[in-house]
């Protein structure tokens, strides 16, 4: 009996191995169209950036923001602020009432060498969690605010872009 047993044991891991073998293997591949976007570059009077092609681009009247790109199939946009002198402070901006609601600060990269006008924060808009990422560049005695926003299920999808775009800005003159 021992010996049966023994034998089972021994000849067990040479049945799996060639079951295992003899299974047939499948790899099923996904084509992603618009990985890498056709980009454009929107000009101002006062800076460059550019935008994925895509996108959408609108200057809205009445207010201090200079542009608005927005994904035409998503929730997602980035938005540009220009101002004379200083941009107002996140904590003032807040202060003032920004995105009218609780604001969570998740990071602040102004601790950071490398970002060091850089903010992510949260907020709630309508029962949806939105994540925003808020960069200060400065220029040509100007300062502008440059924002991503998206729900918090899909932001890490276009932050790639978004950091592009931010990368990208330029003010003129500079």
């Amino acid at each position: 009996m021992l010996r049966h047993i023994t034998c089972i044991l021994l000849l067990s891991p040479l049945f799996l191995v060639s079951t295992v073998q003899a299974q047939e293997v499948r790899v099923v591949t996904r084509i992603v169209k618009d990985t890498v976007p056709t980009w454009k570059t929107w000009k101002s009077e006062e800076f460059i950036i550019n935008h994925p092609g895509s996108w959408g681009a609108r200057v809205p009247s009445g207010t201090d923001t200079a542009v608005v790109f927005r994904r035409h199939d998503r929730p997602v946009e980035i938005s540009v602020v220009g101002f004379r002198g200083d941009a107002p402070s996140f904590e003032q901006r807040v202060a003032a009432g920004l995105h009218q609601g609780k604001v969570e600060v998740l990071r602040n990269d102004g601790r950071m060498e490398t970002v060091p006008d850089r903010v992510e924060y949260a907020y709630e808009e309508g029962g949806i969690r939105i994540l925003a990422m808020e960069e200060v560049m400065h220029g040509e005695g100007r300062s502008y605010i440059l924002t991503y926003l998206a729900p918090a299920d899909t932001f890490g999808e276009n932050l790639y872009m978004a950091e592009a775009m931010f990368n990208s800005f330029s003010p003129v003159g500079r």
